[in-house]
């Protein structure tokens, strides 16, 4: 099981637990495998690479269709999410972790990052569209508040402490402060044994959170603060270059000298005052 659909696993299970249909859920789920591994010609096609990921998904949909609408999310999520000669083995697992009181923590090099995007997509896709709004700003700012504070981001990213400690943390600085979902998916994010940086992985949750609302995030980082026009006028100019719709979050940098770098998914615009520094000294070097 990849740690993002385990993540997506452990999320059904919350909201499923909280609506009382849990066992409901299971169920589902365990009728799903043993189907599966009857049907040597089913088994054939959600294993065969081959076939789409959506028309695996609307297979399993046809098939759960009678089912819970979270078993029909989460059985059609992981064909489409898991590596097809896996499938088999995923829907195992989740049977197991829906049936049992066991939510240990598997160790890899990106359990904290795919796991808690893993959590969150399924949060998210359940979310209304106003509340999900709330929760990215939320999240955003959290991950601005622990950037600013040295301690608590070698705290909360697992540097010396305990899953507990940073669970008590999360549920200090956000528990009745924040939206129930802001809490949820921070605390989540803190919970699993293995943390890397926290600032990165709730920005990856600021970043999945727009998606879900058909948006795509930009981070903007200067060395003071934008005016609403200035930022305006950043976001339509990355807009132009690439092409899509874009979602502008400013914050300072007080590394910057001046200028602004622009983050829009793995490409950087750096506009900044260091950046041209840097270059004028490369072009003296070279001259010299």
């Amino acid at each position: 099981m990849n740690e993002s659909v385990r993540g997506y696993v452990e999320a059904i299970r919350v909201r499923s637990e909280e609506a009382g249909t849990l066992a409901e859920v299971a169920s589902a789920i365990a009728e799903l495998k043993r189907a599966i591994e009857s049907s040597k010609d089913l088994m054939e096609v959600l294993g065969d690479p081959s076939f789409s990921p959506r028309a695996k998904a609307e297979i399993v949909g046809d098939l759960l269709a009678r089912s819970n609408a979270l078993a029909i999310k989460l059985g059609q999520t992981i064909v489409m999410s898991e590596a097809p000669k896996y499938i088999l083995d995923t829907f195992t697992e989740t049977v197991r972790l829906l049936e049992v009181d066991d939510l240990a923590n598997y160790v890899g090099a990106d359990s904290t990052k795919s796991r808690a995007n893993g959590f969150a997509k399924a949060l998210f896709g359940l979310a209304n569209p106003l509340d999900l709004e709330i929760c990215e700003d939320q999240l955003f700012r959290f991950a601005r508040s622990i950037e600013a504070n040295r301690p608590l981001r070698r705290a909360l990213s697992g540097m010396g402490s305990h899953p507990s400690q940073r669970c008590a943390i999360v549920d200090d600085l956000l528990k009745e402060k924040t939206s129930n979902l802001s809490w949820e998916v921070a605390r989540y994010a803190v919970s699993i044994t293995v943390v890397r940086d926290i600032v990165e992985i709730i920005d990856g949750l600021v970043a999945i959170a727009a998606q879900e609302r058909n948006l795509f995030v930009c981070q903007l980082r200067s060395a003071r603060p934008l005016s609403p026009q200035e930022i305006e006028r950043i976001r339509l100019s990355l807009v132009a270059n690439v092409g899509r719709e874009l979602e502008a979050r400013a914050m300072v940098d007080p590394s910057l000298l001046a200028g602004v770098v622009a983050v829009v998914g793995d490409e950087i615009f750096d506009g900044s005052a260091r950046r041209r520094i840097d270059q004028l000294r490369v072009r003296l070097s070279s001259s010299s």
